[in-house]
């Protein structure tokens, strides 16, 4: 059994991590983490016999693992802690820059981290496809991203979108939509065109539970490793 610290505990992924933690095996909240002063600083969490808490340097010594799906400067403190405690974490936050991967790196001298834009599974898989895609056809056929997230989600284009990209430029120039609109959890679409053949390619999460699912076996797979930092297809066996 594995205790973790989940930071952003009252944000949409941070609701979603608990509820899916209380029925996986092998894993409890010991500490749901919230914004310094909050008004639900000690009120119960849901399912759970534990309280909301703002108190990052007793969490993160209470707790095996970090789970942080929050906001770039949040991270940023995060990170910090668990290189002062030697914790692992397992990284969901998008849109970072410099100072976040130097701090990861910093991190990893110490303990294991994952970082990566999409948890859920599949999506690595696509991830693996797309490049060999991108690799084999000619240069002939147009390439693109359509990418389509909920109207709340602040960055454009997304993580997934980016790191899919960035993996296909290396045989092809790649352009990338981006649209945010109703409650869509997360959709990324491929298209290769010329003027004979049109192929679409598509990863659509139905829930965001299950990202949450992704990170919490991210989190049992990467708890006992050497530091470093791994990624989501070191876990599926992927190169």
């Amino acid at each position: 059994m594995i205790s973790l610290c989940i930071t952003g505990a009252l944000g949409r992924m941070g609701q979603s991590l608990i509820k899916q933690a209380a029925i996986y095996n092998n894993t409890q909240i010991t500490v749901g983490l919230i914004r310094q002063g909050h008004t639900s600083v000690g009120i119960p969490i849901t399912t759970t016999d534990i309280t909301y808490s703002d108190n990052i340097d007793a969490a993160f010594k209470e707790a095996d693992l970090i789970i942080d799906f929050t906001t770039p400067d949040a991270t940023l403190t995060f990170l910090d802690a668990a290189y002062q405690h030697k914790k692992p974490i397992v990284l969901g936050t998008t849109n970072l820059c410099k100072v976040h991967h130097t701090a990861i790196e910093k991190l990893s001298t110490v303990a294991p981290v994952i970082i990566e834009p999409n948890f859920a599974l599949g999506m690595h898989v696509f991830f693996a496809l797309m490049k060999q895609a991108a690799e084999a056809l000619p240069q002939t056929f147009d390439t693109t991203i359509i990418e389509t997230h909920h109207h709340h989600k602040k960055d454009a284009p997304s993580g997934t979108a980016k790191m899919l990209a960035n993996q296909m430029q290396q045989f092809r120039h790649v352009d990338i939509t981006s649209l945010r609109t109703g409650n869509n959890y997360g959709e990324h679409v491929v298209l290769f065109s010329n003027a004979g053949e049109h192929m679409t390619f598509a990863h659509k999460a139905l829930s965001r539970d299950i990202f949450a699912q992704g990170a919490l076996d991210a989190s049992l797979w990467l708890v006992d490793k050497p530091p470093g930092q791994y990624a989501v297809k070191n876990i599926l066996g992927l190169s």
